[in-house]
């Protein structure tokens, strides 16, 4: 881990370009902080839990939805919803945003369906999306999630360990997201992908710097079935 660790910080362009999922999450609060700013507007978080992406503050609503549900969710969010995203959401927000959620999510169509009812007209929706083709989502398919808790717990160095959940990968692609959100009605669909080395690959050197190639590889040439992960944006059409 310390090595890759400096092979990160001697080579950051190689490691960490501006395509790395080191900024994927900077990307996404760029995309949402704007409605923190407008007075009386309405976001809403799926599959936060009690880790939400951005800090609670007066002048908005912030809501959560989860299937699982902790004591604190009624405390970093206004307002906490428990349910599957799949389900029809009661209310509506000018904002829904998840972070790597959707592979989660067994029929992500009618996942897509229920945020394109929770949104106001106009409102728009941003997600990180972990892509099916990557390297680690291969290897995460073929072991199973048991597997994968035990494997991450063993290579977390003592850290928590918040990953492990069912994954079903279903239309987690570039272009299969971008079909099912534009068959959902949504507007302005855009695609923002990522390419990088999953940060659970730190603790083999070969491995990382080999899945690094990879991805150096994958971008220059555009082949975005093996990209890391993509941010989906979108918006629902205006109704008079």
């Amino acid at each position: 881990r310390s090595l890759c660790v400096k092979l990160e910080e001697r080579f950051p362009r190689f490691f960490r370009s501006d395509l790395s999922t080191t900024t994927y999450l900077p990307g996404l609060r760029t995309r949402v902080q704007p409605y923190t700013e407008e007075s009386d507007s309405r976001l809403l978080e799926v599959g936060g839990v009690d880790r939400p992406l951005i800090e609670n503050e007066e002048g908005f609503h912030y809501a959560g939805l989860d299937i699982d549900e902790r004591p604190t969710c009624y405390e970093v969010y206004d307002e906490f919803i428990l349910q599957s995203v799949e389900q029809p959401i009661e209310g509506s927000f000018d904002v829904v945003f998840s972070t790597t959620v959707l592979e989660h999510v067994p029929d992500n169509r009618a996942a897509v369906r229920s945020i394109f009812g929770a949104l106001a007209p106009g409102g728009q929706t941003f997600h990180y999306v972990p892509n099916k083709g990557h390297p680690y989502a291969l290897v995460l398919r073929v072991v199973g999630n048991r597997a994968q808790r035990t494997i991450l717990r063993l290579i977390s160095a003592g850290k928590p360990v918040f990953g492990g959940y069912p994954t079903y990968f279903d239309h987690c692609t570039v272009k299969g997201m971008k079909r099912i959100f534009e068959e959902a009605g949504f507007e302005d669909v855009e695609l923002t992908v990522y390419y990088s080395p999953t940060t659970y690959a730190l603790t083999l050197v070969p491995a990382y710097v080999a899945m690094a190639c990879m991805m150096q590889t994958c971008r220059t040439l555009g082949l975005d079935y093996f990209a890391s992960g993509f941010i989906v944006s979108a918006r629902r059409p205006a109704e008079n």
